[in-house]
């Protein structure tokens, strides 16, 4: 609904945003936005059993579930549906050059807000292997590590707004005074951490799990550098980022790799002083290091850590490792290959269990033959 000219938000003595965990009718409260200079309110109640989903269509069902919230002289109504909220998960996300994302690749309940959060993400995650690949600079099976980076994440984000449903959503008196029970003896069951990465193009440790602080977003720093005061992204712009600490030492190739890809080298420093570095004025990043023991760390143009160490160059060589399989110059020969007539195969000897699942390095080895592709399995 649509707020009138000079109503406020204040005035109506709503809260800016909650979640009203009342038994009689479980209601959600949270603000839509401005449009054309009007406040956006959104109000979400349950649709109790025995009411049928035309009563809870008509307006005057809908002024009676707002009465004690705002009145008609104080807004206008813009839609008044039922819904029934999902949790979905396409099985597969990417067929060739078909790629889903947002609500045609998950639907989510609402109790996070982060439907379009979870778009978002997929377009960002998308985007920058979208602009490699059409820069010349990889291969598009750089794109099958997109489900599983974002799969995983998806459903955990499902996993805990359910929780949160269930919480929000008791429409009985008695169970309801048990949950409060509970939070006011501080002996409720805690949310889940808000999910990381925990699949495709990330650092890896010897057992193929993500190492040390890969997959975690980097934190969104205000700095003051050269370039101008702003956020890190704004500043220093996106890429395949290598965040050092004052003093760390990269090697010119490394920076050429990561110069080529897009990226950026910087050295982040807690004030000024440090020659070339930015200042971090709030700590985050510098604080974001420390925590984590390291010097460096490397940032995906999705804002994910790749990996943290303690030296630049041995942490830009493992990404280049990765990147390796779906750069162009290296798969050329298993492009052209095929036109003319061959193939080319990996024994399964060399497919080690701490690949990941998404990305099989090749080639260690390679036989190829000027016959029937048949004749390799």
């Amino acid at each position: 609904m649509l707020l009138k000219e000079g109503v406020t938000v204040e005035q109506l003595g709503i809260p800016e945003c909650g979640q009203y965990c009342n038994p009689v009718r479980p209601t959600t409260i949270v603000p839509g936005g401005i449009d054309n200079g009007r406040t956006c309110r959104r109000w979400e109640f349950m649709r109790l059993p025995e009411e049928t989903k035309e009563e809870m269509e008509t307006t005057e069902k809908v002024w009676a579930l707002l009465s004690g919230w705002v009145q008609p002289d104080q807004a206008d109504l813009v839609r008044h549906p039922v819904y029934t909220f999902w949790s979905l998960v396409a099985d597969k996300s990417r067929d060739g050059r078909v790629m889903l994302a947002g609500d045609a690749a998950h639907v989510k309940p609402p109790f996070m807000g982060q439907g379009m959060c979870a778009g978002m993400r997929d377009a960002v995650n998308l985007s920058w292997k979208l602009d490699m690949i059409l820069k010349g600079l990889a291969h598009d099976r750089l794109l099958d590590a997109y489900q599983p980076e974002r799969a995983p994440h998806v459903s955990d984000i499902i996993n805990i707004s359910i929780f949160l449903g269930q919480i929000i959503c008791i429409p009985d008196i008695e169970e309801s005074h048990k949950r409060d029970a509970m939070f006011l003896s501080g002996t409720a069951p805690p949310m889940a951490p808000f999910p990381i990465l925990t699949d495709g193009l990330l650092e890896r440790d010897a057992s193929g799990a993500p190492k040390g602080i890969a997959g975690q977003l980097a934190p969104h720093a205000t700095v003051v550098g050269p370039k101008g005061e702003g956020r890190l992204d704004d500043v220093e712009g996106t890429g395949f980022n290598l965040m050092l600490a004052p003093g760390v030492r990269v090697s010119p190739e490394s920076t050429a790799f990561i110069e080529g890809r897009g990226g950026k080298v910087v050295t982040i420093a807690d004030k000024a002083g440090a020659p070339d570095a930015v200042v971090d004025t709030h700590g985050k990043l510098v604080g974001f290091l420390k925590e984590a023991g390291v010097d460096t760390i490397l940032v995906r143009p999705d804002f994910y850590v790749y990996g943290s160490a303690s030296g630049a160059d041995r942490l830009v060589q493992s990404l280049r490792a990765d990147l390796k399989a779906v750069d162009l110059k290296e798969t050329a020969l298993e492009l052209y290959m095929p036109i003319l007539g061959l193939r080319l195969y990996t024994p399964a000897a060399f497919r080690t269990p701490a690949t990941p699942s998404w990305l099989i390095r090749r080639p260690f080895a390679c036989a190829a033959a000027a016959m029937a592709p048949s004749t390799f399995p």
